[in-house]
């Protein structure tokens, strides 16, 4: 028993202390955008969203590519609501960063990363604001920024993303993502 302690103890060490590895995360996803005919005065896009994301390099610097599904409502409410009964759109996100490991104190590890984010619609629900996939551009981008703070093995994330080309056909609408994750980091 003794071993098996021990064995636990120093790999969640190494796990901790890990310069490259990998993020599995879940997390809040809100939408903004200046389209009227889906945001209510004070509200936001509300979603949920998982993602596994990489960090790959072994000093300052690292790389952090990423796979994400998305799920945000079509129209805002003024209430943070991920899991509300309303018509949604599923979106894959591929996140391209360079990340900075800022500073570590202890067991806690501050970072910052920024790059681009590739947005595409995977999946439109039925609704009465007529939002398809003739309305809305399958792929948008956006420029990400976003710090981060690793506790041992977890690892939380702010995120933002400001969009940068247009996400209804034909208006110039874009959307701007704020997404938060806690993951663990192996």
């Amino acid at each position: 028993m003794k071993m098996y302690f021990i064995a636990v103890l120093l790999l969640f060490t190494l796990l901790s202390n890990a310069q490259s590895g990998a993020v599995i995360g879940v997390g809040a996803s809100l939408g903004y955008t200046d389209n009227p005919a889906v945001m209510a005065k004070a509200g936001a896009l509300s979603g949920w969203h998982i993602s596994v994301t990489a960090r790959l390099g072994p000093d300052f610097w690292y790389l952090k590519p990423g796979l994400e599904l998305h799920k945000i409502q079509l129209e805002s409410s003024g209430v943070f609501d991920p899991f509300k009964e309303s018509p949604a759109m599923f979106i894959v996100k591929g996140p391209v960063q360079l990340g900075a490991r800022i500073f570590k104190v202890g067991n806690l590890l501050f970072r910052a990363s920024a790059g681009l984010g590739t947005n595409f619609i995977w999946s439109i629900e039925k609704n009465t604001l007529s939002l398809d996939h003739n309305t809305l551009r399958d792929l948008h981008l956006g420029a990400l920024g976003g710090l981060g703070l690793d506790i041992g093995p977890f690892a939380i994330d702010f995120q933002f993303e400001k969009g940068f080309t247009e996400l209804y056909k034909s208006t110039d609408y874009k959307i701007d993502y704020v997404t938060v994750t806690t993951g663990i980091f192996f």
